[in-house]
């Protein structure tokens, strides 16, 4: 993986984490809400796109996979937290 590959990927992993953080600070809160499923969708999108930076590598190295693995673990965990919540206020 090439310096710029890396920087992409830490950019991604940071605005991830950004997304997790504040998504778990909704859910805490029992703010199920459009907000949620916005942060949600974009914390997925962002791990797809961490995916293919991974996989467009011939050896992208245990840290990146390390990172990408790591950042789906936090976004199922996150997901399967809200299916079990059921929302407290309309998501319109």
């Amino acid at each position: 993986m090439d310096s710029d590959q890396a920087a992409e990927l830490a950019r991604i992993s940071a605005a991830l984490i950004t997304a997790i953080a504040e998504a778990r600070a909704l859910a805490v809160r029992r703010d199920f809400g459009a907000d949620l499923l916005e942060l949600m969708q974009h914390a997925r999108e962002l791990h797809d796109i961490a995916l293919e930076v991974v996989a467009g590598e011939p050896d992208p190295g245990e840290l990146a996979r390390g990172v990408a693995k790591a950042i789906g673990e936090r976004v199922a965990e996150l997901e399967a937290m809200l299916a079990e919540k059921p929302p407290r206020r309309p998501l319109h």
